[in-house]
């Protein structure tokens, strides 16, 4: 079944990664231009691994940190090229990303972050994959929508196999609407195929802008957009700065505060 957001030419367009290493987080970069298609990726060693998608007023990029270099990628049907640190994004920007993770002790956080205007479209899906024992996973996609016609959509899959003895995860989306026009669709799922894990779980949130918040904050003397660009700020501000890279958090504040 065919998305009617994901249709027409934007759908076509590429998106950037940014692949990292935590020892040299600023220094050693590796940046690629993907082809639309599942990026899927395989843990083979035992590391704790942070994934970072970010989508921000039409800019995205996402970024890869891991211990080490226990990390393989693939994406369907494609091959990479050298790109620049920002790109615009499309009017629809999509990422689906498959991880597995295929070793023991494994330790695995997936955060995205998004902030769309008025007709902007986006789609996150994401899969996490547990084949060995004893790992754990967080997945966490949060973001705010403004405008008449903006719309997002979150689908995320973690499937615990038998053999995921131990398995510790939980995925969660939450979501600030900051006026009456965005649309978003929300969809966690669990598959669980031993008893024998610690822990697994989801949650999925979308609230509105409390206006009795702004109106507070107004009558202090902060005018209108001062008081949007705090609460976004705040709304958002962990999981920006969870990347650990001061010059991606600074892109990040910069275009929020535009």
């Amino acid at each position: 079944m065919t998305n009617s957001f994901l249709s027409g030419p934007a759908a076509a367009q590429t998106l950037p990664i940014v692949v990292t290493s935590p020892s040299l987080l600023d220094d050693e970069t590796k940046k690629f231009q993907l082809e639309p298609g599942v990026q899927k990726i395989h843990l083979t060693q035992p590391e704790k691994v942070l994934f970072y998608l970010g989508i921000i007023n039409s800019k995205a990029f996402n970024a890869v940190t891991t211990s080490n270099s226990g990390v393989s990628s693939k994406t369907s049907g494609t091959s990479a090229t050298a790109i620049s640190d920002t790109h615009p994004a499309p009017l629809v920007t999509e990422y689906k990303i498959e991880i597995h993770l295929d070793h023991p002790d494994i330790d695995l956080q997936l955060l995205g972050v998004y902030l769309l205007k008025d007709r902007d479209h986006a789609r996150i899906e994401t899969t996490v994959i547990h084949n060995a024992p004893s790992c754990k996973s967080r997945i966490s996609v949060k973001g705010a929508l403004e405008g008449s016609s903006s719309q997002f959509y979150w689908s995320g899959d973690v499937f615990i196999g038998e053999r995921a003895i131990g398995t510790d995860t939980y995925e969660e989306n939450r979501n600030l609407l900051l006026n009456l026009g965005p649309k978003v669709t929300s969809i966690p799922n669990l598959e669980i195929l031993t008893g024998d894990i610690i822990a697994a779980g989801h949650a999925s949130a979308t609230g509105q802008l409390n206006e009795e918040h702004i109106f507070y904050l107004m009558s202090r003397g902060l005018d209108y957009q001062s008081v949007r660009k705090m609460v976004i700020s705040g709304f958002l501000n962990d999981q920006v700065e969870a990347i650990g890279s001061p010059a991606i958090t600074d892109k990040f504040k910069e275009t929020i505060y535009e």
